[in-house]
């Protein structure tokens, strides 16, 4: 009986930690992403950002693109160390993960991934703040 919970704790362990490297991998992956590189190009001639952590506009400020990737990886790594210890865990990381990359997208994420701001280099000024109006910024 305690080889089981012992092989159920350690199976458990190993794939809590293969879904976290994943996610993790993934979310770092993003950051240098061609379309969130040219969004935040676009942004920063309005002194704006695309923020990871808060799947919003921000203010650009020093260190924020350093200090955004801090946020992500500091939750990436509380949801990791609430979820090693046991089987439950391992589920509900496999199931917080998974619906963060399918499922938990706003709206508004979508649309500004979706519109020129991200795919078009070099917008003019007066293009990048017609799509933050439009897109609710401003």
């Amino acid at each position: 009986m305690v080889e089981i919970l012992g092989l159920v704790y350690v199976s458990s362990f190993i794939l809590s930690i293969s879904v976290l490297s994943w996610h993790y991998y993934s979310t770092q992956k993003n950051f240098s992403s061609t379309k969130l590189t040219i969004l935040n190009e676009n942004l920063a001639r309005v002194g704006l950002f695309w923020s990871n952590a808060t799947a919003d506009f921000a203010d650009l400020k020093e260190n924020c693109y350093a200090q955004d990737r801090q946020k992500v990886n500091q939750s990436i790594l509380l949801i990791g160390i609430l979820a090693l210890g046991s089987l439950p865990g391992f589920l509900l990381l496999t199931t917080v993960v998974f619906s963060l990359h399918f499922f938990a997208r706003s709206r508004k994420e979508k649309s500004v991934f979706a519109s020129p701001l991200s795919t078009e280099k070099d917008l003019p000024f007066v293009e990048i703040e017609k799509w933050l109006q439009t897109l609710g910024r401003n």
